[in-house]
């Protein structure tokens, strides 16, 4: 299973890496009991970090 996290290719890299790990950070403790964060955590737990434009 993995964590998709989406950036604005608008957004500079140094803003893009911090705004990850907060991203990151939120998606867990918003969800963190579900069966779903369960099944993420019980293996490597990947993160996919993908640019995105705005069309």
């Amino acid at each position: 299973m993995k964590m998709y996290i989406l950036i604005k290719e608008s957004t500079p890299v140094s803003y893009a890496v911090l705004a990850c790990a907060h991203a990151s950070l939120a998606a867990y403790l918003k969800f963190k009991d579900t069966p779903e964060i369960a099944e993420w955590l019980s293996g490597p737990f990947y993160k996919v970090v993908c640019k995105v434009n705005e069309k």
